[in-house]
């Protein structure tokens, strides 16, 4: 009687313990008791399987520690992210041994002991009768049916946005079912994010073959610099009309000199992913853009070091349209692994300084892509540099301090540029603006059938040493940013047979043909003059 008892006890605290763990892995989930019993009967299953091996300690072992990793990841990290998958693809063993180290020797002690334990304990667990097995497998799978059932209603329901940008990387309507059943379940939710990885790691080496046919200095003029480093800085989500220099009443920016401010610039799209592929190529029109042509190439061609700094992750589904053109620079460093785990992007710096420290016979391209004030706004920045605080709800507060991070990011750059007695070129612009709402977060992306302008205005700033102790001005001047290739070229003194110079934001005559066409998320043209 004691003994069955304590077999009942052993057996008991055996399935709490699985539950318990379903449970702090679906923290969080939309529907977290669909999601415990599926990882229970998933974990149990596994159990089963491992039991009939014939050294069932080894198989044991391995599906512990892979629950183990699991809950590691979930309590640092938030989960496995596709960003998560992406570091683990290109890491190597001194870089996974100094992870290790981090967890410290006390918290390696416990992981192996869990491991050691739960093997022994699966191991000596009484087989659970066929039938009991049964009922829990058809509960399962009545589950999974419903299931099912919801994640093909909604995939076959998805909005034209969602649509276009799994289409964008190939992933058909069976796939994108594939990736949403396996996210369902804790268990298996790597295995969903390693499928979308893969799919997204296929389209980011594939860049299209197309490149510029030839790249030649150009005669220097008025507009040409000395500067030996180049730096484009890629803001968020930035508005033009939050900052101070275009008229703003709150003190998102100091007042310093040699500053160039262009008013009336635009972005060609609402969103990042849209955005800043065609800003950084060659545009057809205002959907097509050729994704080969695109300015780093350009100033590979020409002779320069290129440079690419992230605060934004390498891997996502909404990062890789861009890391995909990012991969042609000569040098790379990202920052985080996704946006959930990014901070301000002050975290950059030391990048920065080593490569502007790297001896180099040639000149320098370095862009720095940051995540300047995408939301969660309160995150952008470090909490004792704030200095808007006003009676407004505190993501109006938190958005300003987001732009003033910026700035004082650029004037950063700035300083560290003086102090290295190089001559420099620093050009800033946001990725797109926001459209303002009547509830939190109160900025969001412009996803309506009619963008607003103030959508896709955008700051648009220049500092170089040569204007270095000049009054700040600003300039007046409509222009999209899709026709940006153009002055990235005018500003490098270089050009192409495949670029037209009359594109450049830096002409001052007329001749450049302003066009007010953007796309919206669902890759339809809108007029936003």
């Amino acid at each position: 009687m004691n003994l069955s008892i304590h077999n009942v006890i052993f057996n008991f605290g055996f399935h709490i313990i699985i539950i318990l763990f379903g449970v702090l892995l679906s923290y969080g989930d939309k529907n977290i008791i669909q999601s415990v019993y599926y990882f229970y009967f998933s974990l149990l299953s596994a159990v089963i399987l491992s039991r009939w091996c014939f050294y069932s300690y080894l198989p044991l072992s391995l599906l512990f520690f892979y629950i183990s990793v699991c809950f590691i990841v979930n309590e640092y990290y938030g989960g496995f992210s596709v960003g998560i998958i992406g570091a683990l693809y290109e890491t190597n063993i001194s870089e996974c041994l100094e992870v290790l180290g981090s967890l410290g020797f006390r918290n390696i002690g416990l992981l192996s002991l869990f491991i050691i334990l739960m093997s022994c304990w699966s191991k000596k667990l009484p087989f659970i009768s066929v039938r009991t097995y049964i009922v829990i497998a058809i509960g399962g799978f009545l589950i999974f049916f419903v299931s099912l059932t919801s994640v093909i209603i909604s995939v076959r329901n998805l909005g034209k946005e969602e649509a276009s940008l799994y289409d964008g990387y190939d992933i058909g309507e069976m796939s994108m079912i594939f990736i949403k059943l396996l996210d369902e379940n804790p268990f298996t939710r790597p295995l969903s994010s390693a499928y979308m990885f893969n799919s997204l790691r296929e389209f980011h080496n594939s860049l299209p073959k197309e490149s510029w046919n030839d790249v030649y200095p150009r005669e220097k003029n008025r507009f040409s610099s000395e500067a030996t480093i180049h730096v484009v800085v890629i803001g968020e989500s930035a508005n033009k009309d939050h900052f101070s220099v275009y008229g703003y009443n709150q003190p998102t920016m100091e007042d310093v000199k040699g500053l160039v401010a262009y008013d009336g610039v635009i972005a060609p799209s609402v969103v990042t992913r849209l955005s800043v592929p065609r800003i950084l190529s060659k545009n057809e029109t205002s959907l097509s853009y050729l994704a080969g042509k695109n300015i780093i190439s350009l100033a590979n061609k020409a002779g320069f070091d290129t440079y690419w700094i992230s605060n934004q992750a390498k891997y996502g589904i909404f990062d890789t349209q861009v890391s995909r053109i990012a991969s042609e620079s000569k040098y790379s460093f990202y920052a985080n692994l996704d946006f959930l785990s990014s901070k301000p992007d002050s975290i950059l710096i030391p990048a920065f300084k080593e490569t502007i420290s790297k001896k180099s016979p040639n000149k320098k391209v370095i862009f720095l892509n940051t995540m300047g004030s995408h939301s969660d706004f309160c995150r952008r920045f470090n909490a004792e540099d704030a200095i808007v605080k006003t009676n407004r709800p505190p993501q109006f507060d938190c958005y300003d301090n987001s732009i003033k991070a910026s700035f004082d990011f650029l004037l950063g750059l700035r300083d560290i540029l003086d102090d290295s007695g190089s001559n420099y070129s620093i050009i800033y612009f946001s990725d797109h603006g926001l459209r303002m709402i009547e509830h939190p977060p109160y900025y969001v992306h412009d996803t309506t059938d009619k963008v607003l302008r103030s959508s896709v205005e955008i700051p648009f700033f220049v500092l170089d040493s040569m204007n270095r102790d000049k009054p700040s001005v600003t300039i007046k001047k409509n222009y999209n940013m899709r026709d940006f290739y153009a002055t990235f070229s005018d500003w490098l003194d270089i050009t192409s047979s495949e670029i037209n110079l009359d594109k450049s934001i830096f002409l001052g005559h007329d001749s450049y043909q302003m066009s007010y066409e953007i796309i919206d998320v669902n890759l339809q043209k809108q007029n936003v003059q």
